[in-house]
């Protein structure tokens, strides 16, 4: 069974590089970058599979936090297209 989960991060080394991190969120056929340091993904991975996938494309000392996303959820002032996805996915 799919379902949106929530990646939140917080990479530490000075100098931080994205693109490898940014590479495998959107590898996901469905995502949506809510915010700077938070995506979301809807897959029928678990969250540990998720955090395992991210753990090998981020340093050792960054912080992951990967959780599933229940409704109901409140957003704010976000683009139309965040709001369509967040609508149809949440």
């Amino acid at each position: 069974m799919s379902r949106v989960y929530g990646v939140s991060y917080d990479l530490r080394k000075p100098g931080r590089d994205y693109s490898a991190l940014y590479k495998l969120l959107t590898s996901y056929s469905t995502w949506c970058h809510v915010v700077e340091s938070n995506w979301l993904v809807y897959t029928s991975e678990t969250a540990e599979q998720i955090c395992d996938r991210i753990a090998k494309v981020v340093d050792s000392n960054d912080r992951v936090f990967v959780a599933a996303m229940t409704t109901p959820a409140a957003w704010q002032w976000f683009p139309q297209d965040v709001r369509a996805w967040l609508k149809k996915y949440l």
